[in-house]
């Protein structure tokens, strides 16, 4: 009943009940995530489903990649072009899965309050170029973009290469000098990256999104630099704001 039902309201959709009493279902995205649904996982991607619509494939690559983020190394065998919003862009499976899911959760807290058109991002953390062409998409006019993975690093090139966008990389580790770097709005997205900012080195912040990934972590950024928590997505993993500079930031 379950699986005609999904079938009759999500006609994009293919779901099938495995011998696991799971649902695979294999859109390009669920795809790419190389990942079976349980139907309780499956019901948190609902609101996103609208979202999932609008990345279209070009192209299925076989290219090699390796990713790390909170959970340990992530590495793949495939990448996509993909087509969204009148772009195109060059990904990894990771860094697609991590955009089309996420897509929601970054219009509702990786933007500043005051409007990014004709500012400067500095994009701590940039994957293979989904962050930026985020940004562009909103207005941005430059965006700084620090990543210390090579083939990412390879596919956020090609991606600006194509786009035309403004863009600066900087293939390494994120540094404290990093945030001497002129830039209106800071999102960092890089684990242990945030662990950084505790430093004595930094004393300051520009309005900045970051998300973190430990609760320790966290509260200290919260007490150092009066960061407004704005998304818990677990109990490590949160997303915090310099909201406080938002308003008094010049348009």
């Amino acid at each position: 009943m379950l699986n005609l039902l999904m079938r009759r309201s999500l006609p994009y959709v293919h779901a099938r009940v495995a011998k696991s009493f799971r649902y695979g279902v294999p859109t390009l995205v669920f795809r790419v995530l190389e990942e079976e649904m349980t139907v309780m996982n499956f019901v948190r991607y609902i609101p996103n489903l609208r979202a999932l619509q609008s990345w279209c494939l070009v192209q299925e690559r076989q290219e090699p990649w390796e990713v790390s983020d909170f959970r340990g190394i992530n590495r793949g065998q495939l990448s996509y072009v993909v087509s969204h919003e009148n772009e195109v862009l060059h990904l990894t499976s990771y860094h697609l899965g991590m955009a089309a899911i996420e897509w929601k959760t970054w219009e509702d807290c990786y933007l500043p309050k005051f409007p990014l058109d004709g500012k400067t991002v500095l994009d701590v953390g940039s994957g293979s170029g989904e962050t930026a062409h985020f940004y562009f998409l909103n207005g941005a006019r430059k965006v700084i973009a620090i990543e210390p993975e090579r083939r990412p690093c390879d596919m956020l090139r090609e991606n600006a290469l194509r786009n035309g966008w403004t863009i600066e990389i900087i293939e390494r580790e994120f540094a404290p000098e990093d945030l001497e770097i002129p830039h209106d709005f800071m999102k960092m997205d890089c684990e242990g990256c945030e662990n950084i900012l505790l430093s004595r080195r930094v004393r300051e912040l520009q309005p900045c999104v970051i998300e973190t990934h430990d609760f320790s972590t966290s509260n200290a950024l919260q007490r150092k630099f009066g960061l407004t928590l704005v998304l818990r997505v677990t109990q490590d993993v949160r997303i915090l704001a310099m909201r406080a500079l938002d308003s008094r930031h010049p348009n």
